[in-house]
């Protein structure tokens, strides 16, 4: 296990009560900018951009909370805070390219309207990981985040059903 640490630091630990903190912050505040972000998107849908719902989501109720809320966040944290910002972090060019480049990689992963968003978000993620020297306080703040979004979506369901009748 002392082996595993030291390899992979960022996996093993927990981050400390700063750390912890700043990720908390990040969970309340990318939820509350995710709104923003997808006003702005309603507005260019007004004036003609076509913006498809995501039809790759589970259907189950709990399958997909247990999906977006509790594994997608561990699995896309160890990938892209534990290896990929992990791995991007050379001494000869410090932490900001690292983030930058992670954060890229992080829209990369996301479907085309909410790239810019997971951007700016890959990038808070990193921060926190990079405060906490661990991959745990930006689990926390993107299982926040995946929440949210899994609550809007749930409710969007319950509401085009509520249309459609019985």
């Amino acid at each position: 296990m002392e082996a595993a640490r030291e390899m992979r630091p960022w996996l093993l630990t927990w981050p400390d009560a700063p750390a912890l903190l700043l990720a908390a912050a990040a969970g309340i505040a990318l939820p509350s900018l995710a709104s923003l972000y997808l006003r702005g998107l309603a507005l260019l849908a007004h004036r003609g951009l076509t913006i498809r719902r995501r039809s790759d989501l589970p259907r189950s109720r709990p399958l997909l909370i247990v999906t977006a809320v509790f594994l997608a966040p561990v699995v896309e944290e160890a990938t892209m805070r534990g290896f990929v910002l992990g791995g991007l972090l050379l001494p000869a060019w410090g932490p900001a390219p690292a983030l930058l480049l992670s954060g890229l990689v992080f829209a990369l992963a996301h479907p085309l309207p909410s790239m810019p968003w997971a951007a700016a978000a890959g990038i808070v993620l990193g921060v926190a990981a990079l405060q906490g020297e661990s991959i745990w306080g930006a689990v926390l703040a993107h299982a926040a985040v995946n929440a949210w979004a899994t609550g809007r979506l749930l409710r969007g369901r319950a509401a085009e059903s509520a249309c459609m009748g019985p």
